[in-house]
């Protein structure tokens, strides 16, 4: 049997079927990610170490050479560039376009995991990061007010940032501009080498004074206490009072031994008894505190970024989006979280406005060929209802257009395909084509019920088996045509476009099986005008009338 047939026999069957196509076509929408351009992956990977304080010489010989040594024998590699400079490594690994970008980057981790123990203890671990030129934020949001600028960016991490990361969908909120506190310790370097203090000793005996340590428990009848070791600093005055360092030598001269008089001891003291006690007396210990040796300051720290907004200062907040989320989807979302955190800021008179939208341009983009799409439908409508002169017919012939657009989408979903100017272009283009094979059946159809005077059921299943080869080679040199742009193409541009030839491709299938289906099915409610007496044959070649 073929698929008319079936469509005929088994109409509930049939109806059931397509039913279920458009619902699971409505459900992929709600789910499909809405992108402005499909997902680019290059064959790409950036593996960054850094390394504080460190030369660049010193970046090549710790760092680079041996990283570039351990990855330079995974499989697949195209190139390997690297560049040293101060505090930072960064070697670029390149491979052939085709290469899992995921298993590539596992092959690097496994490689670096090797070599991690020959890098120095001080530096960072490496991290392995995939290149996306694609990758930016989806809002970007301004906050300004009459507070400091340490303030405003404080009410900015406080308050907005770590709300807005709350927000599903959201992977991060990135600041930029305003000031950071830091508090700066001034070593002056001639009261330091007095106290014969070293650097590195200074900075050792800072990082352990601010430190709160566990001290374990106390059981006390049926409860158990725990016990912490308070010893953060709470004000910046409580640093300048920690202790340095030990100065050993107070008291002490170099050089001559002690001379002491048997007068100025009692008879029950001994000489060496009464040199042992000067002796720790000119060895005492006093403690140097940090007031001795350093200027402590409440300041902030140097500006690596500054922010404006219609020239003025301002505290900049970029999100950037999970990755398999829909970016519609998340900015109502953080607009929605936006409502309730303007009222919060204003009544601290802080400003809270969005200067980048990236779901506008996606928003545009999309209903612009939404709408390409809806107007050439519109079009195709009236052109087939001027030539079949039958409102019927022409509905449908009109009906495969969304019945194939919903198999579309859930085609899309199923395969990971996102809603995105390409995709959606390629529906835009294939809705002209998708109505030519329904065109082909029904006027088929009619001329075996008007010319050769067959019922509605045997004109349905012959008019369509009768053309069943011919629209199915028809449709495959319209596939032919697409289908090397996912086979031949590589690089960005076989990325690029393969979302529209997919869309193209599975369009034409699908609207070649509803018009094998659906069409001589809703085919057999065509109302045929009879032939009056004294009309000749020639009439019965006339389009479908009312």
């Amino acid at each position: 049997m073929t698929l008319s047939e079936i469509a005929i026999e088994k109409k509930v069957t049939c109806i059931m079927m397509i039913a279920g196509l458009v619902l699971l076509g409505l459900i992929a929408i709600t789910k499909l990610p809405q992108e402005l351009y499909p997902r680019i992956s290059f064959p790409q990977l950036t593996i960054v170490t850094n390394y504080s304080n460190a030369a660049p010489e010193e970046i090549e010989t710790l760092l680079t050479k041996p990283i570039e040594e351990s990855v330079g024998s995974v499989s697949g590699l195209k190139g390997l560039q690297s560049i040293s400079r101060e505090g930072k490594s960064i070697v670029t690994v390149s491979f052939d376009w085709g290469t899992d970008i995921d298993f590539a980057a596992l092959a690097i981790r496994e490689k670096i995991d090797l070599v991690k123990e020959k890098l120095p203890k001080e530096c960072e671990d490496p991290v392995v990061l995939k290149f996306d030129p694609l990758a930016r934020p989806i809002l970007i949001l301004s906050l300004t007010g009459p507070l400091p600028p340490d303030q405003l960016k404080m009410v900015a991490e406080k308050s907005v940032k770590d709300n807005l990361e709350k927000v599903l969908g959201v992977a991060s909120a990135e600041i930029s501009g305003g000031l950071d506190r830091e508090i700066q310790v001034d070593v002056d370097q001639g009261r330091l080498y007095a106290s014969k203090i070293s650097v590195l000793s200074l900075i050792d005996a800072l990082e352990k004074s601010n430190l709160s340590y566990p001290a374990g428990s106390i059981k006390k009848g049926l409860y158990e206490y725990l016990i912490r070791t308070m010893g953060e600093f709470k004000s910046v005055d409580e640093i300048g009072y920690a202790v340095a360092g030990v100065d050993k030598s107070a008291g002490e001269k170099r050089g001559t031994d002690v001379f002491v008089e048997r007068a100025k001891f009692e008879a029950r003291d001994t000489l060496e008894g009464v040199r042992e006690e000067a002796k720790r007396q000119r060895l005492k210990k006093r403690l140097i505190l940090f007031k001795e040796v350093a200027d402590i300051k409440d300041s902030y720290k140097e500006k690596t970024s500054i922010s404006r907004f219609n020239s003025r200062e301002n505290i900049s907040i970029s999100i950037q989006k999970q990755a398999d989320a829909n970016i519609i989807q998340v900015v109502d979302r953080v607009k929605t979280a936006l409502l309730f955190l303007r009222e919060e800021l204003s009544s601290r008179n802080v400003k809270l406005e969005i200067i980048y939208d990236q779901s506008l341009f996606i928003r545009d983009a999309l209903s612009g060929v939404r709408d390409a799409g809806v107007q050439g439908g519109l079009l195709a409508f009236l052109v087939l209802l001027l030539f079949l002169r039958n409102l019927y017919a022409a509905l449908i012939v009109i009906v495969a257009i969304p019945t194939t657009i919903m198999g579309v989408f859930f085609l899309m979903f199923a395969t990971n395909i996102t809603i995105n100017t390409m995709s959606m272009g390629g529906l835009a283009l294939g809705v002209g084509m998708l109505i030519d094979n329904g065109v082909v059946v029904t006027e088929n159809i009619f001329r075996l019920r008007s010319q050769e005077g067959m019922n509605a059921k045997e004109a349905a299943i012959k008019g369509s088996n009768e053309v069943i080869w011919a629209m199915l080679s028809s449709t495959l040199t319209t596939c032919a045509v697409f289908f090397p742009l996912l086979v031949f193409v590589p690089g960005v541009a076989g990325q690029l476009f393969k979302d529209l030839s997919w869309t193209v491709i599975d369009s034409q299938l699908l609207s070649w099986v509803i018009s094998l289906t659906l069409t001589p099915l809703l085919a057999l409610s065509i109302k045929i005008k009879d032939q009056k007496p004294g009309e000749t044959d020639d009439s019965k070649f006339k389009p479908l009338a009312f």
